[in-house]
């Protein structure tokens, strides 16, 4: 479940489909440059540019909170075991 801080939906639901955009971009471009399987650090580093571009739109409500890291990448990505 995605949770939402912006005070309007539409703003949220933009932001939201700004981030999905993102993402598919930046698969989509390393898809085309190799015939490799998309490894998972790629995804990661894809999260967290969408975190640090979140926190410079406005994304986080308070300047108390941390910014993202690749350790917290880490722990909402499934294991490759």
């Amino acid at each position: 479940m995605v949770e939402c801080s912006f005070n309007s939906v539409e703003k949220c639901l933009f932001t939201l489909f700004t981030y999905v955009r993102l993402l598919h971009k930046e698969l989509s471009q390393q898809a085309e440059n190799s015939y490799e399987e998309i490894k998972v650090e790629t995804v990661k580093e894809a999260v967290l540019k969408t975190a640090k571009l979140s926190d410079h739109y406005g994304g986080r409500d308070s300047d108390s909170e941390k910014d993202a890291t690749i350790g917290d990448v880490d722990n909402r990505l499934p294991s490759n075991d």
